[in-house]
């Protein structure tokens, strides 16, 4: 039908011979009516056609379209004349780009279906958005616009009607992950394109002069390469921590070992230097799944297996619960793997309408701040199919993402009460009595439809199986439950890198107050600072005391002046307008500080008269930067005594924004 054709489908009420029958006097039919009604039904085609050529909208069709009280309501214009754009354009360019391998596959798909696509020869400016030279360009003045319509346009909510027959949701720049731009300006490209007729791929081009290569995870094809790598046996490092040209969950691995496979994939690289990556590294791992997410997991290299006893991670699998008390890593995603672990996490709750396929496409606000879902944007589109959401979850949960808080987060599909689920959780990992579960409410996959979720369950897996290995810190603290949900990843994270300590005894003590020294040690740790040359100047701090190096270092580095009188009292607890000073000094070694406003800084905390003239703008820049919160929502506590869990949770923070020194 959206080549121009007239279709439709048949489908027999039961497996006997009467529907056998009914099938085949159906087909019958539908033969004899097309043999004795060719010219009309070719006419309608070219009609159809020359709609497309013209760019019409004819609203004449609007009549047949109706809601589920059968009230006419239209093509969804929008407020505008024309229901088509005139051109939808898919740029290469990674500024306007975020998956460029998805946006030549979809040109690929549409040269094969006879669509017609141009490239831009100069770049064009349209409402403020340059567009530049090489952007692919789908004129909408063509005969087969119907079928590029249908798979660049957002679709529509159909969520009022008592069924569908079956999934109606395309929208392949959200279900395959790369930007579509549809533009209105009428002749906005004339004369500035050249036709395609056919399109290669452009291979991995690797960065010079670097001996450790960044792979961003922006595709599947960095999920391949990956797993290419550690099949081989190489080391990959998946990132922690986000800097400048790096996010969180990207990989970085030897150029030596990533030069000879680059060819084979699409990836976005660039040159990471001779720095030590700061991050998990990754080892080889069996996965064991069934059915769809078997496929998929072979087809971005995994090693897959029915067995679940061999397997390292587990994947919506049934009959487990003894390996998963017993720490073995699960993957639980859609209604199905709700179900299945719905016994195993005290406190989780969810609510679905069963196996009723209820599907859509929705805005979903992510976590940044975690190797699952950093490499995704702040606000992304995801896909379900079987309209479920998340009620309550377990306080040592970190949340992965919730359902958009807007009033139209769902976008388009057959969801009858999607409403319910607005600002509802939609995914999170629980980690707690050896358990390791990581739950997504939506279906990951569906099809070859949804691609654009499958490196959720590859990072998942990643995650969870690198967790569980040996990182040779064997950082096991059995006091950290009452500050699990908000600090125990931070904290275990920092002492695997030996930035903090123990108290012994596998005890933390997270709720204990930090001392100057302890605060300055952390901060002189994580920033490499130290230097056995640095001598310190304070009474108080003998060269037999442990603290000694650090406090001496962060006085040559300029991180910390002393309380006067020759003293730091290094034994005394930390204040929190004391850190932020540190913190900032230590930040401003490899950034520079930029305040848009110290009063608006501090607009919302009642206190802010009573932070120390000192600190009040590293306060203000921190706080701004999202490294300091305030104890509550309107103040900031500038006086307040920090404790060990708190310390660690903002050098985690800082740690993230950290560049290396140019």
């Amino acid at each position: 039908m959206h080549h121009g054709a007239l279709g439709h489908t048949l489908e027999v009420p039961e497996n006997n011979e009467e529907s056998t029958k009914a099938l085949y006097y159906s087909t019958a039919a539908a033969t004899s009516y097309v043999m004795n009604n060719k010219e009309k039904l070719f006419v309608n085609q070219l009609e159809i056609y020359k709609r497309g050529v013209h760019n019409v909208d004819d609203h004449a069709v609007d009549q047949y379209l109706v809601n589920a009280k059968n009230d006419r309501i239209g093509r969804p214009r929008q407020g505008m004349q024309n229901f088509f754009p005139e051109y939808y354009v898919l740029p290469i360019d990674k500024n306007l780009q975020k998956n460029p391998l998805e946006a030549y596959r979809m040109i690929e798909y549409f040269l094969r279906n006879g669509v017609q696509v141009e490239r831009s020869t100069e770049a064009v400016s349209i409402d403020g958005k340059i567009y530049p030279e090489g952007s692919f360009v789908v004129n909408m003045h063509q005969a087969l616009r119907g079928i590029a319509n249908l798979v660049l346009y957002d679709g529509v909510d159909v969520s009022d009607y008592e069924s569908v027959a079956g999934e109606i949701v395309q929208n392949f720049p959200k279900l395959r992950g790369f930007d579509s731009y549809a533009i209105r300006k009428p002749l906005a490209f004339t004369s500035k394109t050249m036709p395609v007729t056919s399109v290669s791929v452009p291979a991995t081009t690797m960065p010079g002069h670097t001996d450790n290569v960044l792979i961003g995870n922006t595709n599947n094809d960095a999920i391949q390469a990956v797993n290419h790598l550690l099949a081989a046996g190489k080391k990959v490092t998946m990132l922690t921590s986000r800097g400048e040209g790096h996010e969180i969950g990207d990989f970085v691995v030897s150029y030596v070992d990533l030069y000879p496979l680059a060819s084979k994939y699409v990836l976005d690289v660039s040159a990471f230097g001779n720095y030590k990556p700061d991050g998990k590294e990754l080892r080889r791992s069996t996965v064991a799944a069934l059915g769809e997410a078997a496929f998929v997991l072979e087809d971005m290299g995994f090693d897959v297996t029915s067995d679940q006893v061999k397997a390292d991670v587990l994947v919506n699998t049934f009959d487990f619960s003894d390996m998963v008390e017993k720490g073995k890593p699960y993957i639980a995603y859609g209604y199905m793997g709700m179900m299945n672990i719905q016994d195993l996490i005290p406190g989780f709750s969810y609510k679905g309408l069963g196996w009723q396929r209820y599907e859509g496409v929705f805005l979903a606000d992510v976590n940044q701040d975690n190797v699952i879902t950093g490499p995704y944007d702040e606000q992304e589109h995801f896909y379900t199919v079987s309209g479920t959401y998340i009620t309550s979850v377990p306080k040592s949960a970190k949340v992965l993402a919730t359902f958009g808080k807007q009033d139209h987060f769902y976008k388009s599909g057959w969801w009858p009460g999607h409403d319910a689920a607005k600002g509802q959780i939609m995914a999170f990992t629980y980690k707690e009595n050896n358990k390791n579960v990581t739950v997504f409410s939506n279906d990951l996959t569906n099809a070859a439809h949804s691609q654009h979720q499958y490196r959720l369950l590859a990072n998942s897996i990643f995650n969870s199986v690198s967790e569980t290995q040996d990182s040779g810190s064997n950082v096991a603290f059995n006091d950290l439950k009452s500050v699990e949900s908000w600090a125990g990843d931070e904290i275990r994270q920092l002492a695997g890198q030996g930035i903090l300590q123990g108290t012994g005894g596998n005890r933390f003590e997270p709720l204990k107050p930090v001392t100057r020294a302890e605060f300055t040690t952390m901060i002189v740790k994580g920033f490499n600072l130290t230097n056995p040359q640095a001598e310190s100047p304070f009474t108080d701090v003998l060269t037999s005391s442990w603290f000694y190096p650090y406090i001496s270092a962060a006085v040559e580095s300029k991180l910390v002046n002393g309380l006067g009188n020759g003293r730091f009292e290094p034994k005394r607890a930390i204040t929190r307008e004391e850190m932020a000073q540190i913190t900032a000094n230590a930040l401003k070694l490899t950034q520079h500080p930029s305040i848009d406003s110290i009063d608006e800084s501090f607009s919302k905390f009642t206190d802010k008269d009573t932070i120390a003239p000192y600190a009040r703008k590293a306060v203000a820049w921190l706080t701004q930067k999202g490294i300091l919160q305030g104890v509550t929502l309107t103040t900031f506590g500038p006086k307040e005594i920090a404790n060990r869990a708190q310390a660690a949770v903002i050098i985690h923070r800082m740690m993230q924004f950290k560049t290396e020194p140019a």
